[in-house]
């Protein structure tokens, strides 16, 4: 529970302050976990604190790392959302919040790890039919996490699971009925997407409706 009391200075037993302040105790806040956990380290990340006994207060602040402290937004007692900074490079360092100011800060259990966003060169096959399901595409670049949830994307709406085998190439299927260019590019943990998108040719391709034979 949270408690707030009138505070004031006194010299023996003689008032100094002639305003009286409020002062509020509060519970020790508890994290329970942070989402996302990764980010580009070339741009900005909302991250989301999920805990209890967060205090609603204009008062809170984020840290990352060694980083200037970052103003957060308490949107329950339960969750607080801060924005990663954007670095130079790609690292792993830890958050803490504070509820006063930045008097106390108190740590998070998960740490937030900058990744570099990946690059996309070249696309091979260029193209491809539509109605051939699960078409594979090799996909060259840089930056691709061999272990991390990968993810290809067709356009705006459609996404498929990449193999990565190495951080320079990785393999896409591309979904089927999706007819005409669209723009591929790749995800990391559906939160860092590829700075360059290319552009792949879904075509109907060649049907056989019968063959005839002549003598």
């Amino acid at each position: 529970m949270t408690q707030t009391v009138s505070l004031d200075v006194r010299s023996n037993e003689s008032q100094v302050s002639y305003q009286t302040h409020a002062y509020m105790y509060y519970e020790d806040p508890r994290v329970i976990s942070v989402r996302p956990t990764v980010g580009a380290y070339n741009t900005k990340t909302t991250v989301t604190v999920l805990g209890s006994n967060f205090i609603i207060t204009k008062d809170a602040f984020c840290r990352f790392g060694a980083l200037n402290d970052r103003n957060a937004h308490v949107v329950s007692s339960t969750l607080i959302k801060c924005e990663s900074p954007a670095i130079n490079n790609a690292a792993t360092i830890s958050i803490l919040v504070s509820l006063n100011a930045g008097s106390d800060f108190f740590t998070v259990t998960d740490s937030f790890t900058y990744l570099e966003p990946p690059t996309l060169t070249s696309l091979s096959p260029k193209s491809g039919s539509w109605r051939a399901d699960g078409l594979s595409i090799t996909v060259l670049g840089s930056g691709f996490q061999i272990g991390a949830h990968t993810q290809c994307l067709f356009g705006k709406s459609r996404s498929t699971a990449a193999i990565v085998y190495s951080s320079t190439q990785a393999l896409c299927s591309a979904p089927s009925k999706l007819s005409g260019v669209v723009l591929v590019s790749v995800a990391i943990f559906d939160v860092v997407s590829s700075t360059v998108s290319l552009p792949f040719n879904l075509h109907p391709g060649v049907q056989i409706y019968r063959i005839l034979l002549s003598q």
